[in-house]
């Protein structure tokens, strides 16, 4: 009823590369979710959206019946808007704005991450036992800006536990 509208598409094929010897299977994604939380204050709407993309491909080789390679590369991207905590005793069914929020934010957050992930694995086939190789690598950034003012359900018990502080005003 509220918010903006989302979507997403994924998409998957494999070729034969030699016959019965090789093939590279290839994979994608992407979301695209529109978000729900408003935020007039800043003159947001839909802030807590979120694109997720990625894919990933296997290149699979088996030159024979005993020696199996196989590499991958996976691929993923994310970007999300607000990530705002909701008051669980507001009633939503109108829609979510920033006075029903625990913390709303002041200026606009952004959050990106994503992976990029490698792998490999020899196998050969000895008759009476098999050796194994199997080696990666992952890459992974994180980068965000968001507004917080000690995370203030956590905060507010750590607060009244250590100092004593117990009137803490979280609008």
């Amino acid at each position: 009823r509220h918010g903006d509208t989302g979507w997403g598409a994924d998409a998957a094929i494999t070729i034969p590369l030699s016959e019965n010897t090789a093939a590279l299977r290839l994979v994608g994604f992407y979301s695209d979710m529109g978000g729900f939380i408003d935020l007039p204050n800043i003159g947001i709407d839909d802030a807590n959206d979120y694109e997720h993309k990625g894919g990933r491909a296997v290149l699979l080789l088996e030159p024979n019946e005993r020696f199996t390679a196989r590499f991958s590369a996976h691929i993923d991207r994310g970007e999300f808007g607000e990530n705002n905590q909701i008051d669980p005793s507001q009633d939503l069914r109108d829609g979510v704005s920033s006075d029903q929020l625990i913390n709303p934010a002041t200026s606009p957050a952004f959050n990106d991450g994503g992976f990029d992930l490698y792998t490999a694995k020899l196998s050969s086939d000895f008759g009476n036992m098999t050796l194994e190789s199997v080696t990666g690598y992952i890459n992974r950034d994180l980068f965000g800006s968001e507004e917080s003012i000690g995370n203030t359900v956590g905060f507010r018990l750590f607060l009244a536990g250590v100092f004593g502080v117990t009137d803490i005003d979280t609008r």
